[in-house]
């Protein structure tokens, strides 16, 4: 049990050494109590105990104002009830003490004298705030403060009338508030200092770059969240541990290393304006470096601080704007074209892609070179002379607008040669007046020669066409102009033959079956004449067309010689409709057909298969024979107007078919062709184009 004493106004007080006890207890619980709430509670309950009081407060940064205002903010306040320390709500308030007492007390209590006495000398409202449930009626006010600020002041109250603290109470009062002053000062700096910490933490986190300490064996002492980002790990686990913990790359440490190195030894910054990093996933970065010596107190370099600024995204950058400026380059020096930057008002060029050139319209790169004025010096009068006009038009041109020209200027061997310029805008001043111009030269001295050859082929072709059809017209009036006597010619003979024979010798009997049978070949060549014209002068209109009833007409029409040869025609895969002329397409067909029956071989019935596809563009259509065949040094030449392959002894014809055939093809946009093995026979096919 604790030693007690009685006095005039305690019924109990506690002996001295109980009340130093107390108080080593009380700063025990400062001490050793992380929480500064709970050790402000233990240690409050302490000297509350120990000193018979009922209720304790800590005002934390009392003031009065000038105006006499007393601003009282509490930290803490407790009371005890029933034995139990309670803590209650803390306060904070202001009251006007310029007609209290309380003002002279408070700064008394200021100087460091301490202060007791009734609370209940103060009005309702003081009493209230000040003591409330703490105080209910005594009070000892002591100074909180250490050797350098005061903090606040530390009140004990007593529900005791009368009660009065004992000078060994006050003394222990007195200390324990000096020691929570400088608690309370060493907790403020504490927390400013983490504060501060903290807050550098979030500046060096926040920095993009990589921001590290290390000490002379490389073992990071400080790092922020970039470097640890990099070797993707959090930023304790880099503390204590050197990169070789997480880089594979020992050329790269070592060189890092070197360099540190340099800095230990010479206690001066280092500033590397390239290096490389690679991360542990393989990416390689481009960095810059300083390096800044961090001294101890004996003066030597202790820890390097080491500020890397990741470049690799400008790095690459610029590698892209080297590759696009080699690529644009490249892409002048290689173009066929000259390329010029003109001045607007003096028209000297300030840039001509020549580097690469050997020469420039027959003369040498280097006599050209440093010559500004080397187009004016080439130019043709007339090209001189259109110049103003010229450079007008592109000054009063939109940015996007290109003016165009052609002029001559005199090549090295004195002819003169035609250019081609397209010329824009290419920098203006402020007020948009156009100071430099970007021009693109071609030679178009070839294209003009075969411009003026294609008008004279196109003349030529003109005076073709205009004769061709002039020979179709003459064609087609000779055919049928001379119908009219042949017809006459073979008739008397056939007649003289009929009634006259007997008058008629042996020799004149031959005499006019000569005339009858040249007079028929004849007429045979005027109808196919007549039709090669009239194919060739009247239009393709086009129709719907019924593929195998124009194949049964061509039959009908060719009954007589199928039958004579003992013909089979057979037909495969047919589309069902064309279109096409039907006049013009019965002909083709009709011209295929009857060779192929016509042409077979000695002894073998011929036998024909005739067939067709549709395709996204054309219908492509086949006539097969097993016929004699067609050599292939031939296959041009049966399609050309009146060649012929055999004598009329052996087979009859004028050789107009097939080129009426091919005419026919043509004019439906189509082709005609042939393939064949002397001997096996012929296949002849044709395309027509779809409308």
């Amino acid at each position: 049990m604790p030693r007690t004493k009685a006095n005039k106004h305690n019924s109990v007080t506690l002996e001295a050494s109980d009340l130093l006890e107390g108080l080593n207890k009380a700063f025990a619980a400062l001490l050793k109590i992380q929480d500064f709430d709970r050790a402000l509670f233990t240690a409050f309950s302490i000297v509350a105990d120990a000193t018979g009081s009922d209720g304790i407060s800590f005002s934390e940064g009392v003031e009065i104002t000038p105006a006499g205002t007393l601003i009282l903010p509490q930290r803490m306040v407790l009371h005890k009830t029933n034995g139990m320390w309670q803590r209650l709500p803390p306060r904070s308030f202001e009251y006007d003490v310029t007609k209290s007492p309380l003002k002279e007390w408070m700064k008394l209590i200021r100087s460091g004298r301490p202060i007791q006495g009734s609370i209940r000398q103060f009005d309702d409202f003081l009493l209230t705030k000040l003591g409330g449930a703490a105080i209910r009626d005594h009070f000892l006010a002591v100074l909180v403060a250490d050797e350098e600020q005061q903090m606040g002041i530390l009140t004990l109250g007593s529900d005791q009338p009368g009660k009065i603290w004992q000078d060994a109470e006050v003394q222990m009062v007195r200390s324990f508030a000096f020691a929570l002053g400088s608690y309370t000062a060493r907790r403020k700096a504490e927390e400013s200092l983490r504060a501060k910490r903290d807050y550098f933490r979030k500046i060096l986190d926040l920095n993009p770059n990589l921001i590290f300490a290390k000490d002379r064996s490389g073992r990071y002492t400080m790092a922020n969240l970039a470097i640890a980002d990099i070797y993707g790990v959090e930023v304790k686990s880099l503390i204590g541990k050197t990169d070789r913990d997480f880089n594979p790359h020992s050329e790269e440490i070592e060189r890092f290393l070197a360099n540190n190195e340099e800095v230990f030894q010479s206690a001066t910054p280092r500033f590397i304006d390239h290096y490389t990093l690679t991360d542990p996933a393989g990416r390689l970065h481009h960095a810059q470096a300083s390096k800044l010596p961090i001294m101890n107190a004996e003066g030597e370099v202790e820890e390097v601080l080491v500020v890397i600024t990741d470049i690799t995204r400008q790095k690459e950058a610029e590698d892209n704007i080297r590759e696009k400026e080699q690529l644009n380059r490249t892409i002048l020096d290689t173009i066929p074209d000259i390329l010029l930057v003109v001045e607007m008002d003096t028209q000297r060029y300030t840039y001509l892609n020549i580097d690469r050139r050997k020469e420039v319209f027959g003369y040498p790169v280097p006599e050209i070179k440093g010559h500004f004025d080397f187009f004016d010096l080439i130019m043709h009068p007339k090209a001189k002379a259109g110049l103003p006009a010229f450079l007008d038009r592109l000054r009063n041109a939109s940015d996007t607008h290109i003016v165009e020209a052609e002029y001559q200027v005199r090549h090295a061997d004195g002819e003169y040669i035609w250019l081609h310029e397209r010329a824009k805008a290419f920098r203006r001043d402020a007020s948009g007046k156009v100071l430099e111009y970007i021009a693109f030269i071609q030679d178009i001295t070839p294209l003009r020669k075969n411009v003026i050859e294609l008008d004279e082929k196109n003349r030529q072709l003109q005076r073709y066409i205009e004769s061709n059809m002039q020979l179709e017209n003459f064609a087609y009036i000779a055919s049928h102009d001379l119908r009219e006597p042949l017809r006459t010619i073979r008739n008397f003979s056939q007649l003289l033959l009929l009634r006259h024979a007997d008058a008629l010798d042996t020799n004149g009997r031959e005499y006019l079956n000569f005339v009858t049978d040249s007079a028929g070949r004849l007429n045979d060549l005027i109808e196919d004449l007549l039709v090669f014209s009239t194919v060739t002068a009247t239009e393709s209109n086009r129709q719907y067309i019924v593929v195998r009833e124009i194949i049964d007409k061509v039959k009908q029409g060719l009954t007589a010689v199928i039958e004579k040869h003992g013909a089979v025609i057979q037909e495969e895969d047919l589309p069902e409709g064309i279109y096409g002329n039907p006049y013009k397409l019965q002909q083709l067909l009709q011209n295929l057909i009857s060779n192929a029956v016509k042409f077979h071989r000695p002894g073998v019935p011929p036998r024909l298969t005739i067939s067709g596809t549709e395709h996204a563009t054309h219908w492509h259509f086949r006539v097969s024979d097993n016929g004699i065949g067609i050599p292939e040094e031939h296959f041009e030449r049966i399609f050309l107007l009146f060649k012929r392959l055999h004598s009329r002894d052996k087979y009859e014809g004028t050789g107009l078919g097939l080129a009426i055939a091919k005419k026919v093809a043509e004019q439906h946009g189509g082709e005609i062709g042939v393939e064949s093995t002397p001997g096996q026979g012929s296949a002849f096919w044709f395309t027509l184009r779809k409308p």
